[in-house]
């Protein structure tokens, strides 16, 4: 479930960024665009324990800032987020989402920038409009990059990110955060069953392969498009 969040749902926020930046730098606005993506990279550059420290300031019960927004919205603001599993899977969404956004929709905005300006001028003298640039050149254009970086992310399907998970996990969300990497841990280090722990990772790398392998295929002959 992890895995799927961060490699399907997750997808789409990286490429409306890059396509936000193209569209800011067509506009007035392109003086700042270079500031706003600079804001957006720096929380890839901090490390997960930094990052999971934040969000724990922020949804620290009573002192914490979301706390503090809902008892002046009129709520209780005692809510103790980092223990109830009810929202472990939105707290590590939104944190990798934080964390990575930015520094993703890097190689969206270069696709976006080696698109011929020309193509543009020509829709435009035929009469589309900006999104409708957007969804018949841009979107398009953007398909075989969207579908390269898929590929690659399938390798890790089954590694969902130990150091957000092992710091992200409390005793309140641990029958939700448990992992093959925090298991592999647990048996590994407090258990000695090292063996075992070898089986899974090699069992990770070979799905993980097939995967890669599988989808490669099934784009190569779809979408024309493929990794090798």
């Amino acid at each position: 479930m992890i895995s799927a969040m961060k490699l399907i749902l997750a997808l789409p926020f990286p490429i409306i960024l890059a396509i936000m930046f193209s569209e800011i730098k067509e506009s007035k606005l392109g003086k700042i665009q270079g500031a706003f993506q600079g804001t957006l990279y720096i929380p890839h550059f901090l490390s997960w324990v930094v990052v999971v420290g934040i969000f724990k300031k922020l949804l620290a019960p009573d002192d914490g800032l979301i706390s503090q927004l809902i008892q002046q919205l009129g709520g209780s603001g005692s809510t103790y987020f980092m223990m109830n599993p009810e929202y472990f899977h939105t707290i590590t969404f939104s944190s990798y989402l934080w964390k990575n956004v930015g520094w993703d929709s890097i190689i969206y905005f270069a696709a976006i920038m080696s698109i011929n300006p020309e193509i543009y001028e020509s829709a435009a003298i035929d009469g589309a409009n900006r999104f409708k640039q957007i969804i018949h050149i841009t979107l398009p254009m953007l398909t075989p990059t969207i579908v390269i970086l898929s590929i690659i992310s399938l390798g890790d399907i089954l590694k969902a990110g130990f150091d957000q998970i092992f710091l992200l996990k409390t005793p309140g969300s641990s029958n939700v955060s448990e992992i093959l990497d925090t298991f592999v841990i647990r048996t590994g280090i407090e258990q000695g069953d090292f063996s075992y722990d070898i089986a899974i990772s090699l069992l990770q790398g070979v799905i993980g392969l097939i995967a890669v392998v599988l989808i490669n295929r099934i784009a190569d002959k779809k979408l024309n498009t493929s990794l090798y």
